[in-house]
């Protein structure tokens, strides 16, 4: 994800600046001398949430500089470098990534019976990187790694329709042996948890297809309730499949 400080927010071509980098689905640090009275900012903050983040910032006063260095720097460790659970860390691609990342998006037979079979060319796959870093506003992908930062895995988050207030995710371990030992479980409450902490979204669901008993059983222990069967919505290996639809809420995650 692309992060972008621009400074005489307040209006004018900084305030354009602003505009243009949110709708990129980029990281914005605004910084104006007082972001309380800057109104535009203000309605921006509103709309963006945590991708905008306001600055008070003297240009002028070396000092004022260093300290928003400080400052900016360290949200930016907190907030984008990792998501840590108990044995597992989810965290952004990087671009030295790319290579093993690839070798598992076009094995086919390794992604199981239940994961979707598409694939993009590696040149749309290295340029989807380069544009956005796997992570925007409304989507994003998560890497699962070991302590010692060996790749198990990843996360996505997607927005489904523009009318509905929810996210899907979509999840893959990659190999075999490391299945079945709760780390998909702890991915999907450590996403789970963040996304409602940082977005306006009131649902998460997941789609899982009937047969697929341990995404049944991982919905059920990270606290998606079943909502119903669609049928027929599914098109994977060469049919038509009924899927099992579950969602959970913010206020079953974070307290009112």
């Amino acid at each position: 994800m692309t992060s972008v400080l621009i400074t005489g927010t307040n209006r004018g071509i900084g305030l354009g600046f602003v505009r243009e980098y949110l709708a990129r689905g980029a990281r914005v640090f605004a910084a104006c001398r007082v972001p309380a009275e800057a109104i535009h900012l203000e309605q921006l903050k509103q709309t963006h949430g945590d991708q905008l983040t306001l600055i008070s910032l003297d240009v002028t006063k070396p000092d004022d500089i260093q300290a928003a260095a400080r400052r900016e720097t360290k949200i930016l460790r907190e907030e984008f470098l990792m998501l840590k659970g108990k044995s597992i860390i989810l965290r952004p691609v990087r671009e030295i990534d790319l290579d093993q990342l690839y070798a598992y998006h076009i094995d086919i037979d390794n992604r199981g019976d239940f994961f979707p079979r598409g694939i993009l060319s590696q040149p749309a796959f290295r340029k989807q990187f380069q544009e956005t870093g796997f992570w925007s506003k409304d989507d994003g992908m998560l890497v699962m790694v070991s302590p010692k930062d060996e790749i198990l895995g990843h996360i996505e988050f997607f927005k489904t329709v523009n009318y509905l207030d929810e996210y899907e995710l979509s999840y893959q371990v990659y190999a075999p042996e490391q299945r079945g030992k709760g780390i998909m479980t702890e991915a999907v409450n450590l996403l789970v948890r963040y996304l409602f902490e940082a977005k306006r979204v009131n649902r998460i669901r997941l789609v899982i297809h009937p047969a697929n008993r341990a995404s049944r059983r991982l919905a059920e222990k990270c606290g998606f309730r079943h909502e119903g069967t669609a049928r027929g919505a599914w098109y994977h290996k060469g049919a038509h499949r009924d899927v099992e639809m579950y969602a959970i809420l913010h206020e079953d995650v974070i307290a009112p």
